[in-house]
């Protein structure tokens, strides 16, 4: 039996949808000095607020709120500004980027990077920067995974820890609003947390990607990553795992190299989970389970 997983719904890979939305609100920017409102003459339904949050987990822009008065009522206006990636992005379509607004964010990162040191002790601060070479560099981590079915698709709630240590929550309420919210323990963790996730490698495109979404990446195919895709990232690993747990139960699950991406087959271990993989490495020498 053949089983493929529907992953999370909410992925960092953009679609032309999104791509085609977030040119025309590039395009509006200047309308607004740079940094347009979300739903002011571009597209604000729940739709659009679904395609801004992907272009908010590829990297290419950020959002702030503010409250202002409208026809004497108190408003929350959502303003939209740009990352380095996505004026990079918008410049290779033919968008003046100097006509967009840099994101807020990228002085309180900056901020971050000189506090950093203050709040992870030198010696950690050496194996965040060499992740890929030690086991003992810290990680984040989820717990407490809950998913539930939103307005718009499936949202989560998730506490994030790292080093083992509490640092906060992550919830996506599937309103269709572009971000995730999180609560912090202390601004201290929070620190170490995005300390962790600035320490991270960048992202490699993917060997199968289409002409616009290669354009996501440097001239190197990479591109850094930002807390909400890890923590989305994790949030999807532990659904599938989750699903994969429940399968177990009662059957024998591998893949083969001809598998696409997330397929696996199934087959009844009747208890005896040693016997059934050995009838499967029988049939098909190169299964690998999972």
């Amino acid at each position: 039996m053949t089983q493929q997983l529907k992953l999370y719904s909410k992925t960092k890979e953009v679609t032309p949808e999104t791509l085609a939305l977030f040119l025309q609100y590039a395009n509006d920017a200047p309308n607004w000095t740079g940094s347009p409102l979300v739903g002011g003459n571009c597209p604000g339904d729940f739709a659009a607020l679904g395609r801004i949050s992907h272009m908010k987990m590829a990297g290419l822009v950020t959002t702030e709120f503010q409250y202002d008065k409208v026809n004497n009522r108190k408003t929350k206006l959502t303003w939209m500004y740009f990352t380095e990636a996505g004026r990079a992005l918008a410049a290779k379509h033919g968008v003046d980027s100097n006509l967009l607004a840099k994101s807020p964010d990228h002085q309180r990162d900056n901020l971050i990077a000189e506090r950093v040191a203050e709040v992870v002790p030198a010696p950690v601060a050496a194996d965040i920067a060499k992740t890929e070479e030690t086991a003992a560099a810290p990680r984040i981590t989820l717990r407490a995974v809950k998913t539930f079915q939103g307005m718009e698709g499936t949202g989560f709630n998730a506490d994030v820890y790292v080093d083992g240590e509490k640092a906060g929550s992550a919830i996506d309420d599937a309103s269709g609003r572009p971000d995730l919210k999180y609560r912090w323990v202390s601004p201290a963790l929070e620190l170490k947390v995005r300390a962790v996730v600035g320490a991270m490698p960048p992202e490699k495109c993917p060997a199968d990607a289409e002409d616009w979404m290669r354009e996501l990446y440097d001239e190197n195919g990479l591109r850094e990553v930002d807390l909400d895709t890890v923590v989305a990232g994790l949030v999807e690993e532990a659904v599938i795992e989750k699903q994969l747990a429940r399968y177990r139960r009662t059957d024998v699950l591998y893949t083969t190299p001809e598998c696409t991406d997330g397929e696996f087959f199934r087959v009844k271990h009747g208890g005896d989970v040693e016997g059934a993989k050995a009838q499967v490495l029988a049939k098909v020498p190169n299964a690998k389970f999972i």
